[in-house]
């Protein structure tokens, strides 16, 4: 609690300018000394300040990964002269058990060159790193490896089980990226008798969002969770020990998602993502369908300014590749139901740029200029990071992978104020690319060909930086 009025007051008092960051450095030690019972005397903090010292993160109960300190990132992002905005990190960190030290340590590490990265100022970044230190790291449960300490919850997030991912969102022409990050918070019951579908924790982080971010509205997660997670796993349950399965039982599939923007004024905007997978498998109910009668389900004016979504719909029943597509996940605004945009995912395993074309289109449902341009430019940027045969045309299908994340994914992006959904693709060159440095200098060369020689310059630069 302590930690969260630091965050809460340090918004609402912190000057703002790069000529305040010694005034704000001052201001937020002092808050933490308040907060934290003097867990670091003032004076300390002064010398700190004064010196260019920064106390460094002692870890006692936990391995240390073999990875930079986030201490000596946080000193390259804000320089000797403000050493004091790492501190209150550094000391709260200190007070923490080993899994959320380590999610700080590694994944913090990579959040904080991001936002160097991308040219947050000093007090957005460390706005951003502390709520990342006092909220999500302790819900993305416990760290891979730890000795004494064993998840029975193996995430979807990733292909390695990482609940977290972090990414950069770039933005048309030289403007700089924002920041972002997806999550599965992940409880230390989940996968046990007492949180079996880990049907807790994103409820739980999401009502700290609400309680730290006034515009996180949660009344769409609400209806959605009612619909499509599984049934003895919404926040409505009773009881934690609803069903008790044996332990030996295989724990089921990631059910909620989280993703966080990190705006550069500070604020953040939240997404949901659902996972249906599990209900479908219970209900005998296709995860498309759900999600069709999951949002017929909402109040009627909200429903019918959703009506893009048949256009999907329609495709997907048509014989051809739209029966073939496979849904796998419904996202959401956490903003007010006005505001709210839908996103399907679907994963198509035809990996031809013929099928790119067809699925992105509708098989000719959604045609405009933009987007026929928009296919030209995923095709030059297909041929870089694939190395296709041309020859073959363009119904040559990418290698055989039979990974349950392989194939093409997609998302229709649903807003209440158009009548066509906006398609977006996921190239993946995690199961199709060649090494990482290779498809890094393909992506680089490609922004700075298009105009966009500063972002591929500040991507490369943070992406050695980092690994």
């Amino acid at each position: 609690m302590a930690a969260y009025e630091l965050y809460k007051r340090s918004s609402k008092s912190l000057s703002h300018g790069e000529t305040s960051l010694e005034k704000n450095a001052q201001h937020l030690q002092s808050l933490y000394c308040e907060t934290r019972g003097g867990r670091l005397l003032r004076q300390d903090l002064v010398q700190s300040l004064e010196s260019g010292i920064v106390p460094a993160v002692r870890f006692t109960k936990a391995r240390e990964p073999s990875t930079k300190s986030v201490p000596g990132i946080l000193m390259e992002c804000f320089g000797r002269t403000n050493p004091a905005l790492c501190s209150p990190l550094d000391a709260h960190c200190e007070l923490q058990d080993p899994s959320v030290q380590l999610w700080w340590r590694t994944a913090g590490a990579v959040l904080a060159n991001l936002l160097h990265g991308a040219e947050y100022s000093n007090e957005a970044q460390f706005k951003h790193l502390f709520f990342y230190l006092c909220d999500i790291s302790p819900s993305l449960g416990a760290f891979p490896g730890l000795e004494r300490i064993s998840s029975a919850w193996e995430s979807f997030m990733t292909d390695d089980h990482t609940p977290i991912e972090l990414s950069w969102d770039w933005k048309s022409g030289d403007e700089i990226p924002e920041v972002r990050y997806s999550i599965e918070p992940i409880g230390f019951d989940a996968g046990t008798w007492a949180d079996p579908y880990n049907g807790y924790a994103t409820p739980r982080l999401l009502n700290r969002f609400q309680h730290t971010f006034p515009t996180v509205n949660l009344e769409w997660f609400d209806h959605f969770a009612r619909q499509l997670l599984p049934i003895d796993a919404c926040r409505y349950q009773t009881s934690p020990y609803f069903g008790r399965p044996p332990k030996t039982v295989k724990p089921p599939s990631s059910s909620t998602f989280l993703a966080v923007d990190l705006r550069h004024t500070d604020d953040v905007a939240v997404k949901a993502y659902f996972l249906p997978g599990s209900r479908a498998a219970k209900t005998g109910v296709a995860t498309l369908s759900l999600i069709e009668m999951a949002i017929q389900k909402l109040p009627r004016d909200q429903a019918e300014r959703l009506a893009a979504l048949s256009l999907l719909l329609d495709y997907a029943r048509e014989p051809g590749i739209g029966s073939r597509l496979e849904c796998d996940i419904l996202g959401i605004d956490c903003v007010h139901p006005d505001e709210a945009r839908l996103k399907v995912y679907v994963r198509s395993r035809t990996t031809s740029f013929e099928s790119v074309r067809s699925i992105m289109t509708l098989g000719g449902r959604i045609s405009d200029s933009m987007l026929g341009a928009g296919l030209d430019v995923i095709f030059e940027l297909w041929k870089l990071l694939f190395g296709l045969d041309l020859s073959l045309g363009l119904s040559s299908e990418l290698p055989t992978n039979e990974h349950r994340t392989a194939g093409i994914l997609y998302y229709f992006d649903i807003n209440q104020r158009s009548s066509m959904p906006v398609p977006k693709v996921y190239l993946p060159v995690r199961h199709y690319g060649s090494n990482d440095g290779e498809i890094a200098e393909r992506i680089a060369g490609f922004m700075s060909d298009r105009g966009q020689r500063r972002a591929a310059e500040a991507y490369l630069a943070t992406l050695r930086r980092t690994l």
